[in-house]
C-alpha cells in the first residue's frame, strides 16, 4: 500500500516537474499562460494582466491577431465586433460582424451587431434589413424587434415600428422600452 502511494506521488511529481519546464520562456523566466479554450492549439495569450509583463504592444495588431488565430469561430468575430463597436469603432466593428456573418448565416447576433453599426451611420434601410435578418434567424430575439421597429421609426414607417414593438411585447410583455416605444407612438389604426 506505501509503494503503491510513493510510486502515485512520484508520477504526479514528475508531472507537474514536467509542465513547469515545459512552460518555461525561452529566456529562462517563468510565464504563466492563459489558454482560451477556442484558440487551444494558438499561441499563449499575451494579457498583460495575467502574465503579469509590461512591453510596448500594438493594441490594434493584437485584435487583428486574435481574429487571425480563431478565424473560423463566429463567435470570436462576433465578440471582436462587439468590442470595436463599444470603441465607436464601426468600420472594424462592421467588417468583424460581416465576418461572423459569413461564417455562421443563422448568427441574429451578429446581424443585430451589424444593423446596430447601420443605424449609427443613419444608414436606416439597411438597419432594417440586417434587423430582419436578426430576427428571421431567431424568432424570439426581442431586442432584434425593437431595433428593427426603431429602424423604420427613423425611416418614418411608424406603422411598421408599431407592429414590430408590439411583436417584441408579445414575446416580452414586461420589456419597458418597447411598452414606451409604443406608448409614444400616435394611434394611427
Amino acid at each position: 500500500m506505501i509503494a503503491r502511494l510513493l510510486l502515485y506521488t512520484g508520477i504526479a511529481a514528475a508531472m507537474v516537474a514536467g509542465a513547469v519546464w515545459l512552460n518555461r520562456s525561452p529566456e529562462r523566466r517563468w510565464v504563466r499562460y492563459h489558454v482560451d479554450p477556442q484558440a487551444a492549439m494558438s499561441a499563449p495569450s499575451h494579457n498583460h494582466a495575467i502574465t503579469q509583463t509590461a512591453c510596448e504592444c500594438n493594441p490594434e495588431q493584437e485584435m487583428r491577431q486574435a481574429l487571425a488565430d480563431r478565424a473560423g469561430y463566429s463567435l470570436a468575430h462576433l465578440e471582436q465586433g462587439d468590442k470595436f463597436y463599444a470603441r465607436a469603432r464601426y468600420d472594424e466593428a462592421q467588417h468583424c460582424y460581416e465576418r461572423a456573418v459569413e461564417q455562421d448565416a443563422n448568427n441574429a447576433a451578429a446581424y443585430y451587431g451589424l444593423g446596430l453599426v447601420w443605424m449609427k451611420r443613419a444608414e436606416f434601410e439597411r438597419a432594417a434589413e440586417c434587423f430582419a435578418h436578426a430576427v428571421e434567424a431567431d424568432r424570439r430575439f426581442v431586442n432584434g424587434y425593437v431595433a428593427l421597429g426603431m429602424a423604420h421609426y427613423c425611416r418614418g414607417d411608424f406603422s411598421r415600428a408599431r407592429m414590430q414593438w408590439e411583436t417584441a411585447l408579445q414575446f416580452e410583455p414586461k420589456h419597458s422600452y418597447a411598452s414606451a416605444l409604443v406608448a409614444s407612438l400616435p394611434e394611427t389604426r
